[in-house]
C-alpha cells in the first residue's frame, strides 16, 4: 500500500510483517503530481520487491524500513 496517511504510521497498529507492506511517502509539498513522481522515481531507483511485509519511509532525500521483528533477529551474526 502506499499512503500519505500517518495514522498508518503507528507501528504498534501496522507492525512490520502484519502486512504485506506499507510505504509512506512523507514530502514537504505534497500535491498528486509531486506523489507521482517521488513513486515513479522510488520504484525505478529500489529494488521494492524486498519491501514485502516492511513499513517503508520515503522523503524528498530518502527511503528507510522497518523490518519485521522475526526477519530483524534472523539476520543477526550467531553468538
Amino acid at each position: 500500500m502506499i499512503t500519505q496517511d500517518l495514522d498508518l504510521s503507528d507501528v504498534r497498529l501496522f507492525a512490520p510483517g502484519s502486512h504485506e507492506g506499507v510505504l509512506l511517502v512523507r514530502l514537504q509539498s505534497p500535491s498528486r503530481r509531486n506523489l507521482s513522481e517521488r513513486v515513479e522515481e522510488i520504484f525505478q531507483q529500489e529494488n521494492v520487491e524486498d519491501w514485502a511485509g516492511r513499513f517503508v519511509v520515503a522523503t524528498e532525500r530518502k527511503v528507510r524500513f522497518r523490518r519485521p521483528p522475526n526477519e530483524a533477529s534472523s539476520l543477526s551474526p550467531p553468538g
